[in-house]
Order: C-alpha cells, then structure tokens, then sequence
C-alpha cells in the first residue's frame, strides 16, 4: 500500500476506490472525503466562554487525522443560552478570532471546519434562572 506523503505521517494512504474516501460536494460547500467527525463534548475551554488551547490542539489533532469536516462543540451564541460550562463562545465580536483561528488551522489539512451555534431556548433561560422570568416576557433575550 502506498505511503501517505503529508509530513512524517507513518500511516499507509487510504485505499483509493471506497466512496467514503471521495470528494462530497452539496452546493458550494465541498470536502475531500466524507469522513466527518461530529460534535463532541468536551469542557476544555474557560468559564467566562473564551477559547483555550487545550480546543486548538483538540480540533487539530483530528484534522491531522484526514478528516474531511469537522464540527464543533456546541457554541453558544449567548451566555444566557449556555447549556453548560467550560464551551468556547461566539457571542461577541471578541470571541470571533478565535474561532477564526481554529479555522484556518484545520483548513492547513485541507478539512472542512464549522461552528456548531447553539442556545438552550427560554425554557432552558427560566429553568436555570439565568434571566428573570420578566425580561423573558417581550422574546429571547438574545
């Protein structure tokens, strides 16, 4: 079997002729195989919702492993919609660049990368009493 040629990657190339190693394209967005991997959980980021290095290395290490996608954890798009602790926000302008970052890392292994937005809804909002049920009352506090 042929060896792969990216680095000092020991791993034997994938077999050529299985569809999971063919390109996937749905309209615009296109990947080099369809290998995906899914979001999963992983409380490795800082409380107040700024990324770490800890995700950087995380999301790399699967790009480095010829996926073709990944997406990530669930991000929150507001801090009163986090579902839990210690997940990587993009909820300001501020936390942009990081995701920017994590982006352009997993792209150098020519693999597709995506922002998984999440918020846990006004059920969620009430039940954790993150908001007083009053502010709820004209909509989504996001």
């Amino acid at each position: 079997m042929a060896r792969a040629s990216q680095g000092d990657s020991e791993r034997p190339a994938p077999h050529t002729t299985d569809p999971i190693f063919e390109p996937l394209r749905f309209r615009t967005f296109e990947v080099k195989n369809r290998v995906f991997r899914s979001s999963i959980s992983g409380r490795i980021d800082s409380y107040d919702g700024s990324g770490t290095p800890a995700r950087v290395n995380w999301e790399e290490k699967f790009a480095a492993g010829r996926v073709g996608a990944i997406i990530s954890a669930h991000s929150p798009v507001h801090v009163s919609g986090r579902i839990l602790p210690n997940y990587a926000h993009i909820d300001a302008n501020d936390k942009v660049a990081f995701w920017r970052s994590v982006g352009e890392l997993v792209h150098a292994f020519d693999c597709a990368f995506t922002v998984q937005l999440s918020h846990g809804g006004r059920r969620w909002v009430r039940e954790r009493k993150c908001l007083p049920a009053t502010d709820l009352s004209s909509g989504c506090p996001c």
